[in-house]
């Protein structure tokens, strides 16, 4: 469930630059709504990593919102690795 909220948050950033609301792929009563926790989001590509983002403590609002953010973050913020482009979208999976 949370892999394809991360899946989802980075579809759309990629493509459109916008942040996916939760309720697009979680239930309103999920209890990762009601929780807040670190998360983090790993991005492989044909099985070898593509990126990576996490935290160890919440910085946001609930577990939801931490792996859209943590999803977007990896997408885009790895410098390891360069941003996620559209192309790749469909040879990513997610953890």
């Amino acid at each position: 469930m949370l892999a394809k909220l991360a899946q989802e948050a980075v579809k759309e950033y990629v493509k459109n630059g916008e942040t996916v609301e939760p309720g697009v792929v979680l239930d309103e009563s999920s209890k990762f709504f009601d929780r807040k926790a670190g998360t983090f989001v790993t991005l492989k590509k044909n099985g070898d990593l593509r990126a990576c983002i996490g935290t160890f403590s919440p910085t946001q609002a609930n577990v939801a919102e931490e792996v859209i953010h943590n999803a977007i973050g990896a997408a885009s913020r790895d410098y390891r690795f360069g941003a996620v482009s559209e192309d790749e979208l469909s040879n990513l999976s997610y953890e």
